[in-house]
């Protein structure tokens, strides 16, 4: 019998030929990320008479969907980058995005000088393909005259 396996950011679902459940010999464990996430590493592990699994630990990376669809004889596996898309400076002001713009980047703004940000500094590339939150305003400063 193999130990049970654990994925972050993700889940293992065991496939037994026998229905036993109890991780067998010859038992499959597959492999699923989280919406957002892309598997590193090994798909499909099989438990070995050894009490081992096949391969190696995987591990879920942010940045791309893993869509899976099983059919009866084949496994499809389709792997999707998801981009926010590019952000303009606003007026009087810049947006910085050299992180990127796809899954878990972020943008922060700034202001030209004697403009403040009224807003959020920052905005994340979120799994559904947009930017948080919305864009900020760079608003003049104010003069108090004495």
């Amino acid at each position: 019998m193999c130990p049970e396996l654990s994925l972050i950011n993700g889940n293992v679902q065991y496939h037994s030929g026998l229905d036993s459940g109890d991780r067998a010999v010859g038992d499959l464990a597959f492999y699923n990320c989280d919406s957002g996430y892309i598997l590193n590493g090994d798909f499909i592990r099989i438990c070995g008479s050894d009490g081992v699994w096949s391969g190696s630990q995987s591990t879920c990376q942010r940045m791309y969907y893993n869509i899976n669809q099983l059919t009866e004889h084949n496994l499809y596996t389709l792997f999707i980058a998801i981009d926010c898309g590019a952000l303009t400076n606003s007026a009087n002001g810049q947006v910085n995005t050299s992180s990127g713009t796809t899954f878990g980047s972020t943008a922060t703004y700034s202001c030209s000088n004697g403009y403040t940000l009224s807003g959020s500094l920052s905005r994340s590339c979120e799994a559904n393909g947009t930017w948080s939150g919305s864009e900020p305003a760079c608003e003049g400063i104010k003069s108090v005259h004495f």
